[in-house]
């Protein structure tokens, strides 16, 4: 009959549990920053596409390409079906319900008073998932010239997300 050594090769059960407390401890400090981290990149997200919108619609705006004056909104709408929040560009009506501001790409009139065309134009990726919870309005607006023209302008803020309020 042979005789088995003890072998002293491995880790005793007091090195595991003290390695594996001192990882959990490290994701513990580590997990906060990541998840702000994440949040920080999804809301660079909108802002970016907040941006795209507002530097397209300066562009477009010299051509005459926009017509009327209204507000549009940038932010993450939840899908109904899905429950995922993508990327959206929301024309928003005025007071008395009616959408004022149309997008004439050329001299072709789009339907829907040009929108697919315009976010097409921002180049805007709303297939892309997002979790920010961002609100960017870009407001359209007239001013008078010397020349009695009306002058469109575009100016852009950061608004309260209303979902974010109970």
């Amino acid at each position: 009959m042979k005789r088995f050594k003890k072998s002293k090769k491995g880790f005793s059960l007091v090195e595991l549990i003290i390695v594996i407390a001192i990882m959990v401890a490290l994701v513990a400090v580590m997990a906060p920053a990541y998840v702000k981290y994440v949040q920080k990149s999804h809301d660079a997200v909108v802002q970016a596409a907040a941006e795209s919108a507002l530097q397209f619609v300066k562009a477009e705006m010299g051509d005459g390409s926009f017509t009327g004056v209204g507000v549009m909104e940038i932010k993450g709408v939840r899908n109904s079906t899905t429950g995922k929040k993508y990327i959206n560009i929301l024309w928003k009506a005025n007071e008395e319900g009616e959408n004022t501001m149309a997008y004439q790409p050329g001299s072709v009139l789009a339907d829907d008073n040009g929108y697919a065309e315009f976010v097409a134009g921002c180049g805007v990726d709303d297939t892309k998932q997002i979790r920010s919870d961002l609100v960017y309005e870009i407001e359209i607006y007239s001013t008078q010239t010397v020349s009695g023209h009306p002058n469109l302008q575009a100016r852009m803020e950061t608004v309260e997300n209303p979902e974010n309020n109970p």
